[in-house]
């Protein structure tokens, strides 16, 4: 290989590297801000450490991490492009209008998120899709080079994730809902967002959030039961 090639593939992974490693300064940054306006909801900053590793195994010219962040930006856009399409399709209409309308702000911003995301995984996959990276992985990583087993694994995992969250889901739904409209003046329609199960020294719990809106109104509701056998 010339001097040029090997120079053209390393400027490829500089290049993504650095972009993950703004990425991170930008996690982390938005770690701080949290940190200091509501220090009782801290979301440890996982994603950045992730950015962090990779970013700087790229800037070492890692041809390892390479084939696994290309692996992984397939595997996440579809992800992310597919959770968008779930909720779209599973949620209710009549919810999916009453957010757009009074809950605009964060429906826009996780939607915005979303597709940022997938824009991000889409242009690195480009960029170490380019012949000279390609020809230089190809050398060892042939066979892990196939995005079509990536795009088939976030695929999977999304219908997976669905399946697990409706069977574990599936027993308290009703349960939820019923608490949720005893709480609400009559007319509301409501849809379960989320299930936890707490556990810890007393008795075993259950904590719901649920949706309920009007034609004029969108509230998110919590309730919470002891589940009896």
């Amino acid at each position: 290989m010339t001097n040029s090639g090997q120079d053209t593939h390393t400027v490829v992974l500089r290049r993504v590297g650095w972009a993950l490693m703004a990425l991170c300064a930008i996690d982390v940054l938005v770690f701080v801000m949290d940190l200091v306006w509501t220090p009782s909801r801290i979301m440890w900053p996982v994603r950045a450490l992730v950015l962090f590793g990779a970013a700087s195994l790229l800037l070492q010219n890692s041809l390892g991490a390479a084939v696994f962040v290309r692996w992984m930006a397939v595997f996440l856009a579809v992800t992310a492009l597919g959770g968008v399409l779930q909720a779209w399709v599973l949620l209710p209409w009549d919810l999916l209008r009453a957010q757009w309308t009074f809950n605009a702000p964060e429906m826009r911003a996780d939607l915005y998120g979303a597709l940022l995301s997938a824009i991000v995984c889409l242009w690195v996959t480009r960029e170490l899709s380019q012949p000279r990276p390609m020809d230089v992985l190809s050398r060892q990583w042939r066979r892990s080079l196939d995005l079509r087993i990536a795009a088939g694994m976030g695929g999977a995992a999304l219908v997976l994730s669905q399946v697990a969250v409706g069977v574990l889901s599936s027993p308290y739904t009703q349960k939820a809902q019923e608490l949720a409209l005893a709480q609400l003046p009559a007319g509301h329609q409501v849809h379960t967002a989320q299930i936890n199960h707490l556990k810890g020294q007393g008795e075993p719990a259950v904590s719901a959030a649920v949706w309920a809106w009007t034609e004029s109104d969108l509230k998110r509701v919590q309730v919470r039961w002891t589940p009896t056998d």
